[in-house]
């Protein structure tokens, strides 16, 4: 027992530090006293944080977010529902209803230009929760089971059998990146609202749909049923057949949710059972680490590198509370789930210890706080507590019949009417959408007493118009903040129409029989956004979903050979938690933007190396080995630990050198990669006649006769082909031929650089590089062609110069300044090399030492204006000053080049280099004396 003396100082050091000695929250996670208080205790925080990041005061709209209220609302309903605390309800009703917009549908138009389909259906599992809950209905209002089914309508609409016969897009919207991605989430999160809607309300078509969801997720990596492995997200492009292999709970949470509610619905169908029981077994392995106990749970991709951004944040909150379901709806799981949900709590008291608020962080297990703080933090705590409060209470999850109030009504209020058809919006609707947007319009308060929740007297509704013209690939976004709400001239509604009647399109909830309305694309979601977005309409309808009238099937297509390529290069072997914490910990480094740092320097394809994470073992330790190292690049020190990752990803990559179908991969020759990389930041010592190049040549020669290459095989083969190329200039052991020809003949990419005048670098690409081995080496049989080389570089040099200087007036073009400037002085090193070789040929032309002085002098003063920009974003000069100090000749200019190495040193491998110097020089001038001589 430590003493009190011992106890009196470590108190004595938290006071002088200014921190204060906080208890924990006191929580029996078996008593539902304890575990309601404790989660007042978390809540209260949670929604002050709330209040105090809502964007100008709007109701449910939180500051660069926006579903993130729709889920803390959803915590805060269930918490309710278990502990019977009801002191934010009426804030959480009123705001909850107001964000599901004009149409109810949470789809509203201030928003709809940017949302995705997991935005919008976090909002309906707000809505289905408040139902299933027996949640306070709003007087006047569609029932939570409406907007829930609106969202779900939605959503089957936008349904994608063009590509992977089916599955939901990410995003919405053809011009907003992830619209040719279909993840996990989108996904599983319209199953999971498909199988509760089916469950509350009994109607069958919903089942019908779950199911359709189930399956063809499960014809794609987002769901395998043999491993219970769920994969982020896929692409379009591959047919579905690859994946992102990162793991989060909130994927595996709406699909075991999801099953559960289906396993219920059906009375106990053994097939459910199986798959609620395999992804629970999937889930408690992958997110309740051994090492932490195995009854905590962790977001394992982000939380050991503490990179886990916002949403990241809040997934735990959602699992638990699923899991809480799932235990709830099959009793027999309830064995398992409940000794973790009561874990998570035991940790959470110790968590929830920062400041004077207990605020709590998203390490769970670690028994202090760890500093994070914010909505998602608290929210994601509540959900823990709640979900052990859920269990012990055996809180009923209510029905349709239990719940007579929740039933399905349309956005028009009328009852009676069946769940099977559509109601058209009537005159009074028409008439109430035109108020509603004239007093918008004219900038005065909804006529909905927001006064009587908040103090609105700043607060103004913001009105946006995104354009979409017919060619997304070239249009512009055009956000109109205006009174006036019309398309730019240019577009073909606009020419059409005059000003007044585009006014009138703008109009939400415009009449269902109006000739407008009746204009509208059949191939479009819903035409009341073809409106709001001002998008131009035709054909002779919209389609709405029918119940009953759906045909369960998809269409199987053929995968081509480029696709067959992506499904062998993501085999089904899953990650270990390591491994995803070093992948989180890698995103989290591609993420970085500063110049000084950015890893895209070292290849295009380094954003997608995490989708790799779990197919190689050599690739995995050499991940581990570059995140370990990344720090030596501020701290300029090397720690243990970087040495130990280091050699475990030498010692792994030589016994996958020594597999015969494990070296030929992608992840073994990304590998061998990156720990050049590595090499390169730590400044080991090589034999400059035996290193990674020669292995890297082997690789390249067996790859480029593989028969279907994929892009991300052809980006890092052309990646890698450089450093072989440079090392084989000075190294007579890497031979180029054949494999060269071939690399750059077949996968070689369009130039990249285009400058103003509309034509690419002559010479700034592989098949130039390619021939500097034999230019350095036998430069007496290629004269013409080292001169033809030269001087298209010298024409290359002047248009670059050119664009240099235009990017130099812009603050904001830093990124691409520096690229053309790194591009710039390796041409220029190349040039120097090749005016070396041509006056040895010439020694006497005046103009060869004229433009050498030339390129070296540039040369210098790129490598001083690129040291603000070391370690990263200046890793080319060292190579460049190298190509100088090889070919100087002026004793003045050695002094100067070796001078500036120096201050390269700390953080490049110079040593090395100086190491390879003597012997390549004293070759190189042997080889260009032969030439005087003759």
């Amino acid at each position: 027992m430590p003493s009190l003396r011992g106890l009196g100082t470590a108190a004595l050091l938290l006071l002088q530090s200014g921190l204060p000695v906080l208890a924990n929250i006191p929580i029996q996670p078996d008593s539902i006293d304890s575990l309601r208080s404790a989660g007042m205790t978390i809540a209260n925080p949670m929604m002050k944080f709330y209040e105090q990041n809502q964007t100008e005061g709007i109701p449910g709209k939180l500051t660069d977010t926006w579903y993130i209220a729709g889920s803390m609302m959803m915590t805060w309903i269930q918490y309710w529902h278990s502990s019977g605390e009801s002191k934010y309800n009426d804030e959480v009703q009123y705001d909850l209803m107001f964000q599901a917009g004009e149409n109810y549908d949470y789809f509203s138009a201030n928003y709809s230009q940017w949302l995705g389909n997991d935005d919008q259906m976090f909002w309906g599992l707000a809505a289905i929760t408040a139902s299933e809950t027996g949640f306070p209905e709003v007087s006047g209002k569609p029932t939570w089971t409406s907007l829930a089914r609106a969202v779900f309508q939605m959503q089957v609409d936008r349904w994608d059998t063009k590509a992977c016969g089916g599955g939901l897009t990410w995003q919405i919207w053809p011009y907003q990146a992830g619209y040719t991605m279909k993840n996990a989430i989108s996904n599983g999160g319209l199953f999971e609202l498909s199988a509760r809607l089916a469950r509350f309300t009994k109607n069958e078509t919903y089942a019908e749909w779950a199911t359709k969801i189930w399956d063809w997720s499960a014809s794609t990596p987002l769901l395998n049923t043999k491993t219970w492995y769920i994969a982020d997200s896929t692409s379009n492009e591959n047919n579905c057949k690859d994946a992102g292999q990162l793991q989060w709970t909130y994927n595996y949470g709406t699909y075991l949710a999801g099953a559960a509610f289906m396993y219920n619905y059906t009375n106990g169908n053994d097939q459910w059972l199986e798959r609620v029981n395999g992804l629970l077994d999937s889930t408690i392995s992958k997110f309740y680490p051994k090492k932490f106990g195995g009854n905590v749970m962790s977001e394992v991709s982000c939380e050991g590198p503490m990179t886990c951004d916002r949403n990241q944040l809040g997934f735990k909150g959602y699992l638990s509370m699923w899991m809480a379901m799932t235990a709830i709806l099959v009793p027999s799981t309830a064995e398992k789930i409940t000794p973790l949900l009561m874990g998570n709590s035991e940790h959470l008291s110790k968590q929830c210890s920062g400041e004077s608020d207990n605020l709590c962080g998203v390490r769970w297990y670690q028994d202090t706080w760890d500093g994070i703080q914010g909505l998602e933090v608290q929210m994601a705590a509540l959900g823990g507590i709640t979900a052990n409060m859920m269990v012990l209470n055996e809180a009923q999850i209510k029905t349709i019949d239990t719940n007579p109030n929740a039933d399905e009504h349309h956005i028009d209020t009328n009852e009676g009417q069946s769940p099977d058809t559509l109601a058209p919006i009537q005159t009074g609707d028409r008439a109430g959408a035109w108020i509603l947007t004239v007093l918008l319009i004219l900038g005065i308060p909804d006529p909905i007493d927001v006064s009587a929740k908040r103090n609105t007297s700043s607060w103004q509704p913001q009105l946006i118009c995104f354009t979409i013209p017919h060619d997304v690939d070239t249009h512009r976004d055009r956000h109109c903040r205006d009174s006036h709400i019309q398309c730019p001239e240019s577009h073909p509604a606009a020419a059409a129409k005059p000003a007044a009647e585009q006014r009138k399109r703008s109009v939400p909830g415009l009449a269902a029989d109006s000739p407008d309305r009746q204009q509208c694309d059949q191939l479009q979601p819903s035409c009341s956004r073809c409106i709001r977005l001002q998008l131009a309409c035709v054909g002779s309808g919209q389609r709405r979903y029918k119940f009953k009238e759906e045909r369960i099937a998809s269409r199987a297509t053929k995968p081509t050979p480029a696709q067959q390529l992506a499904a062998r290069n993501s085999p089904e072997r899953i990650p270990s938690n390591d491994a995803l914490e070093m992948a989180g910990s890698l995103i989290a480094l591609l993420k970085v933007q500063d110049v000084r740092y950015d890893l895209s320097y070292y290849g295009l394809f380094f954003s997608q190396i995490p989708k790799y994470v779990g197919t190689s073992r050599a690739l995995d330790a050499s991940i581990g080995a570059l995140v370990a190292v990344f720090p030596v690049l501020y701290t300029t020190e090397v720690s243990r630990d970087a040495l130990v990752q280091y050699g475990n990803a030498l010692k792994t990559l030589r016994a996958t050198l020594q597999d015969p179908t494990e070296s030929r991969t992608v992840g073994t020759m990304c590998a061998i990669y990156l720990i050049m990389v590595c090499e390169g930041w730590i400044s080991t010592p090589d034999d400059p006649h035996v290193g990674h190049g020669i292995a890297m040549m082997h690789m390249l020669n067996s790859m480029v006769v593989q028969p279907n290459i994929g892009s991300f095989e052809r980006d890092l083969m052309y990646t890698l082909a450089i450093p072989v190329i440079i090392h084989s200039t000075f190294t007579p052991t890497i031979s180029l031929s054949p494999w060269l020809e071939t690399l750059t003949t077949r996968f070689e990419p369009p130039n990249r650089v285009v400058l103003d005048d509309g034509a690419p670098f002559s010479t700034l690409n592989l098949r130039s590089l390619s021939r500097l081995p034999a230019f350095v080496t036998h430069p007496q049989d290629h004269y013409i062609e080292i001169l033809s080389t030269y001087e298209r570089m010298r024409a290359d040099f002047r248009r670059i110069e050119a664009c240099l200087r235009a990017l130099a007036a812009d603050p904001s073009s830093v990124r691409v300044f520096s690229r053309f400037q790194a591009a710039y002085c390796m041409l220029l090193s190349m040039a120097f090399v090749l005016n070396r070789v041509l006056r040895a040929f010439n020694p006497r032309n005046k103009a060869l030492v004229e433009q050498a002085t030339g390129i070296f002098d540039a040369v210098m003063r790129i490598a001083r204006e690129a040291a603000p920009m070391k370690p990263v974003g200046a890793c080319f000069v060292p190579p460049c000053l190298f190509c100088l100090w090889l070919c100087a000749t002026d004793k003045g200019q050695l002094d100067e080049v070796q001078r500036l190495l120096a201050e390269y040193r700390p953080l490049y491998p110079v040593a090395k280099m100086e190491a390879w110097a003597g012997p390549l020089r004293g070759g190189f001038e042997r080889r260009l004396g032969v030439i005087s001589l003759s």
